[in-house]
């Protein structure tokens, strides 16, 4: 299996953690940071897709 399938299956969820760090070459802890950053980017869309969006349809005037 080359290189570019691998990786369209890793980014498409068909291989697991356990396997595609044993197979893909990376020291423990470029493994660890990448995991880690994968795990925050995905927080961080969460979070952006829960923020209510505001919208003011017309203007209140205080007397």
């Amino acid at each position: 299996m080359n290189v570019d399938m691998t990786n369209l299956y890793r980014l498409r969820g068909m291989i697991p953690n356990r396997y595609w760090y044993q197979l893909n070459g990376q020291s423990a802890q470029a493994n660890w940071l990448e995991q880690r950053e994968a795990i925050y980017s995905r927080i961080q869309e969460q979070e952006e897709e829960v923020v209510p969006q505001i919208v003011f349809t017309s203007e209140v005037k205080i007397k």
